[in-house]
Order: C-alpha cells, then sequence, then structure tokens
C-alpha cells in the first residue's frame, strides 16, 4: 500500500512541475537550481547517508540528468509547459 501512495505521490509531483515552475516569480536559472537542491537533499534524507565517492557514469549521469532539467524549466519558463513537455518527448 505504502508503494501505492508514494507512486500516485510521486506522479501528482511529476505531473505539477511546469504548473509549478509557472507559477514562481523567479529566473529560469534559479528555479532549476532550486529544483536539484531541494531533489539532492530529499535524497540524502530518503538514503540517508552522503555519497563519499563517485564513479564516473554516475557524475556523467548526474551533469546530464542537470542539463536535462535546466533545460525543462527553461523551456517551461519560455514557452507553455505543453510545448516544454513535447519538446522533451
Amino acid at each position: 500500500m505504502q508503494g501505492t501512495i508514494l507512486l500516485v505521490a510521486a506522479a501528482l509531483l511529476w505531473s505539477s512541475g511546469g504548473l509549478l515552475i509557472k507559477l514562481v516569480d523567479a529566473p529560469p536559472m534559479a528555479v532549476s537550481s532550486a529544483r536539484s537542491i531541494i531533489a539532492a537533499a530529499v535524497l540524502i534524507l530518503l538514503t540517508r547517508r552522503v555519497p563519499d565517492t563517485l564513479a564516473p557514469g554516475v557524475i556523467r549521469c548526474g551533469f546530464l540528468y542537470a542539463l536535462t532539467v535546466t533545460t525543462f524549466v527553461v523551456a517551461t519558463k519560455l514557452t507553455t509547459a505543453a510545448n516544454a513537455i513535447v519538446i522533451q518527448y
């Protein structure tokens, strides 16, 4: 049951991202940075540890995900959320 609740919560948060980005009156890079900081804090809280070393693949993946989040936020700020989602696909 807990897994289902978490899955529904994730879907609601994921789908409300475009709307929430539009509601925040801040530059795209500030919104992207805040999202990343919040995500890092949540991951650290949920895993209860800070990684001491990172493999090169993890660093590349983190960089590419940061690039994805940043381009999504910038696209959402500059156009409609629907257009940003289409661009993502």
